[in-house]
């Protein structure tokens, strides 16, 4: 039996009630079970427990490091001050050498000619100097008895004065001939080590020549040379109490070497020279630091960096790991005495003591209590537990 079109009308309307009136019913409860999510989310973070630290001024050390120059204490180009062949190469590349030690010949046998040939002059020179002396003596009585007059005397002492000028010159030009044959003998200067040598025998070499015979570099010590800005030196100088900034630089600590393994040189260094200038260029002051090189492990032209400390009195130190970075910036998380957080960020100086620790410059004060780890889950607002680290 079929039902009336108006039963029908009715049923369908009241079924739509029915359905809007379960969705609604449905709605209200993921609303309420979403809120109580919430509440129970907040619960839990509410007691949710962090380690805290108390930051407090504390004395510390920082370092810097700056790029250096090494340079052993003397560095010489060894180059011949006459032309001649190269006749013999009397060491070796890298080969130690002392102090006079023979290291090139070069044959040049116009200057020994000049030399024998100005011993020759010289020889001949002497003899007419004794026949001249000889004139004298037997003038001098003839003069005194009147046989002859004072010209002839005064004429053999003239000639006597003659020779002995030529005499001076002759032995003036053997000196130069003597010391042009001693430069044909190439000798070391100092102790040192070899550097490379580009020439090989029989090349024709002279004082002008493109390159040096070779290089000697005394590396029993070597200077480190590093640049500092205006502003760290009078920094510096602020802080060094009437002192240089040398003897305040060695009092702070050590100076390290660090090789390009970055392993720590065995010798400590001292600085012993700040200059005089600043380079107008980049505003930047050179200092010295030299360091003993007993070993020769130091190279003239190593690369290396220099470590220089500094003490500080009162310092705010915090763990790195108790900062998080944000668009470059770095923020700590301070906690109240009621458990609230809120992000403070901080200004951190550019050295620190440690790869574990910053020092603050602003942004906390002595006695503000931080979250010390675990800040990467963290928002601000939110009510903690603290423990004491």
């Amino acid at each position: 039996m079929s039902l009336p079109n108006e039963v029908i009308s009715i049923l369908f309307i009241m079924a739509n009630k029915l359905i809007r009136k379960l969705c609604m019913l449905l709605i209200a409860t993921a609303f309420l079970s979403c809120k109580n999510d919430r509440q129970q989310d907040q619960h839990h973070e509410e007691v949710e427990s962090y380690q805290t630290i108390t930051v407090n001024p504390q004395k510390t050390t920082i370092h810097t490091d700056f790029p250096v120059t090494l340079k052993g204490i003397q560095d010489v180009e060894i180059r011949p001050k006459v032309n001649g062949f190269i006749a013999d190469i009397l060491v070796d590349e890298g080969q130690k050498v002392s102090k006079g030690q023979l290291l090139f010949r070069l044959f040049a046998p116009e200057y020994e000619e000049q030399l024998v040939q100005s011993q020759a002059a010289i020889q001949s020179i002497e003899a007419e100097m004794e026949e001249a002396k000889l004139q004298i003596e037997k003038t001098k009585p003839l003069v005194q008895e009147g046989v002859i007059g004072k010209y002839e005397l005064e004429s053999a002492q003239h000639q006597l004065k003659n020779k002995t000028a030529q005499l001076n010159q002759a032995k003036s030009v053997r000196k130069s001939a003597e010391v042009n044959v001693e430069y044909t003998q190439i000798r070391a200067p100092f102790d040192g080590v070899m550097d490379l040598v580009p020439y090989k025998k029989g090349s024709l070499v002279s004082s002008s020549s493109p390159n040096p015979l070779t290089r000697i570099s005394d590396i029993s010590r070597i200077n480190a040379y590093f640049s500092i800005n205006e502003k760290q030196f009078f920094d510096w100088m602020e802080k060094s109490g009437g002192k240089s900034v040398s003897d305040y630089i060695n009092e702070q600590g050590e100076i390290n070497l660090i090789l390009p393994n970055n392993q720590l040189f065995n010798k400590k260094g001292i600085v012993d020279m700040v200059s005089g200038q600043v380079d107008p260029k980049t505003g930047s002051i050179v200092l010295r630091a030299i360091f003993p090189n007993p070993d020769q492990v130091l190279r003239s032209g190593n690369s290396a960096k220099l470590r220089v400390y500094e003490k500080l009195d009162s310092a705010l130190i915090i763990p790195q790991r108790a900062t998080v970075e944000i668009q470059g910036n770095r923020f700590v998380y301070k906690v109240d005495g009621e458990g609230m957080v809120t992000s403070v960020a901080v200004d951190l100086w550019d050295h620190t003591p440690s790869n574990e620790y910053f020092i603050v410059k602003s942004g906390l004060i002595a006695g503000d209590r931080i979250i010390a780890e675990g800040v990467a889950g963290i928002r601000e607002g939110v009510k903690i537990k603290t423990t004491t680290k």
